[in-house]
């Protein structure tokens, strides 16, 4: 092969590799969050045309402390989420009655399975059990003895303090001057 060739070869894999390497740094992340993104999207323009059905509806209840609250006749539109062991869920509707919050919810399993996609790509990426959560150990680790890691022990050199120097009680408890005791009196007896 010619020079140049190998050259652009090297060159072409070195850029492919800092690619892969870039990915598995953040790319996936941000793939991910475009995906969710756009689901999120996908979803809440659904609720807006009256995409879903009313049995569909999950209702979550949420007791709150307002002094002088009223209650609401009908529900109104609220855009928001919430995940709740393992499941986002986007809020549809709320309402407040009898000092309690009513929302109405609608489970979103795209979102789900998108953030569990992406926790699973996270665990396997960064070599971590999902059981235990620490590091698996890969076969071609290698068995290295410690004296390999073993360092020189580092002299310590101490200075002997100069006497010259003013001691730390000086600091602490300077000696109260003539015209300092001038400045103290007695406190009245009312107050003593």
């Amino acid at each position: 092969m010619p020079l140049i060739t190998k050259l652009l070869l090297k060159k072409i894999v070195t850029i492919f590799m800092l690619a892969v390497y870039l990915f598995n740094l953040a790319g996936y992340s941000f793939v991910f969050q475009l995906m969710i993104n756009h689901s999120n999207r996908q979803t809440v323009a659904a609720i807006n045309t009256g995409g879903y059905s009313n049995a569909d509806l999950v209702h979550i209840k949420i007791p709150l402390l307002l002094p002088y609250s009223t209650n609401w006749s009908d529900y109104e539109r609220y855009d928001g989420e919430v995940e709740y062991e393992g499941l986002y869920y986007k809020y549809v509707k709320r309402r407040i009655y009898n000092d309690t919050l009513h929302l109405l919810c609608l489970p979103d399993f795209k979102r789900t399975r998108l953030q569990s996609a992406e926790e699973n790509y996270a665990r396997q990426v960064n070599n971590v059990n999902a059981a235990s959560g620490e590091k698996t150990t890969t076969l071609g680790k290698k068995n290295v003895p410690a004296s390999e890691y073993d360092q020189t022990q580092m002299l310590c050199i101490r200075f002997a303090m100069s006497p010259a120097l003013p001691s730390f009680h000086d600091f602490i408890s300077p000696s109260l001057t003539d015209t300092d005791s001038d400045c103290l009196i007695q406190p009245p007896d009312g107050l003593a």
